[in-house]
């Protein structure tokens, strides 16, 4: 019985010698082994140029930033689906030489005569996308898609020496809602959560229509306040930036 029960227990010690063992092994492999970031949420933050032919609103530089979650992705596993919120602003201001601003009664206006005007042009855009990447590897994607984008435009013109005192401008917000098609890619690192990212997107630029402060005097009079209207044009804008992916 002695001899018996010191083998068992010599067994036994062996087994937990060659499992200590084997687990010291396998633990610095484990920790050399890089741990995959998700790939299913993304958050841009960057800026672009907007090119465009509008009258009264110049090609400007923006800053966007946007998010983006992946759907379906068992329904459709081959090809990765993905819907984009974001939100971009752009403004301007313009100094306008011998002219009028906008006067709620125009013949105040040309009694009072030409001055310097001071314009400012805003545009608030919001985004909603449904886009999917055509080619997809471990660290990079090409991707197309499109939506709505809806604008909200703010425009002011104040008279430098007739707006101070409450005579005489406008300040009106207006809505626009237009298509907005993207193509792009973007370069991520599989076990860090970092990405770069560049787009080219079609879209609508809106602004103040040209009117009678864009032609010299003597031609143009005074203006009225309801005779503001909005112009749109196509935009073509190139817009890259980081990103953050979990």
């Amino acid at each position: 019985m002695g001899w018996s029960r010191a083998f068992r227990i010599m067994g036994f010690a062996a087994c937990v010698a060659l499992a200590s063992d084997s687990q010291s092994h396998a633990q610095p492999r484990d920790r050399e082994r890089p741990i995959r970031v998700g790939n299913s949420n993304v958050f841009f933050a960057g800026g672009g140029y907007g090119v465009h032919d509008h009258p009264t609103f110049d090609s400007n530089g923006f800053i966007n930033i946007a998010y983006q979650r992946r759907i379906l992705r068992r329904e459709v596993r081959a090809v990765p689906i993905w819907v984009r919120a974001a939100v971009n602003f752009v403004s301007e201001e313009r100094d306008l030489q011998n002219t009028y601003t906008y006067w709620n009664n125009p013949s105040d206006g040309e009694l009072a005569g030409v001055e310097e005007v001071q314009e400012r042009t805003s545009d608030f855009t919001v985004r909603l996308e449904l886009m999917a990447d055509l080619l997809h590897s471990r660290t990079a994607a090409l991707y197309a898609g499109g939506g709505l984008a809806i604008h909200t435009v703010n425009f002011r013109s104040r008279g430098l020496s007739s707006g101070p005192n409450g005579a005489a401008g406008l300040e009106k917000t207006e809505n626009a809602m237009a298509p907005s098609l993207v193509v792009g890619g973007r370069l991520f690192m599989a076990t860090k959560p970092w990405t770069v990212y560049a787009e080219a997107r079609f879209g609508r630029t809106y602004g103040r229509a040209r009117g009678p402060q864009d032609v010299p005097p003597p031609e143009q009079g005074a203006h009225s306040v309801g005779s503001f209207d909005l112009e749109s044009v196509s935009n073509l804008s190139f817009e890259g930036g980081i990103a953050l992916h979990w």
